[in-house]
């Protein structure tokens, strides 16, 4: 079983399995725009839930827009880490005068570490957007 990285499914997310030739069967979130429909695969769809005592840690891809100043990585990365996440990859790029737009894979236990995340990251002065991307 694999996750793959155009959903980033995390547990609490409604899932699918749909079992491939190459990969056996990748977990997508429902809803992801890689999944196949239904109507076209119906055999390749598995019914698959979240096991209650699953650990670990699971990557989501946010993608912030903030005002251009000086420290706002450093703000942003504090503020993950503060609430006990991890930062894997960081790709920025500007977009207008004064404001850049952030991608994230960060590392979280769970929806409620995910909530979290995004509650104190929009919060922040320099976060004018925060939002998870979906596959």
């Amino acid at each position: 079983m694999t996750f793959p990285k155009c959903c980033h499914p995390i547990p609490g997310d409604k899932i699918i399995g749909v079992l491939t030739a190459g990969r056996g069967m990748v977990v997508h979130r429902q809803g992801c725009s890689n999944v196949p429909s239904y109507e076209t695969a119906p055999e390749k769809w598995v019914d698959v839930e979240w096991s209650p005592d699953l650990g670990g840690d699971f990557k989501v891809e946010l993608a912030l827009e903030v005002i251009n100043q000086r420290g706002v990585l450093a703000n942003v990365a504090a503020t993950v880490a503060d609430e006990g996440a991890n930062i894997d990859e960081v790709e920025t790029r500007e977009r207008e005068e004064g404001s850049s737009v952030m991608n994230l894979i960060v590392s979280v236990s769970g929806r409620k570490q995910l909530a979290d995340v995004l509650r104190r990251l929009h919060a922040m002065k320099s976060v004018t957007h925060v939002q998870r991307r979906r596959g």
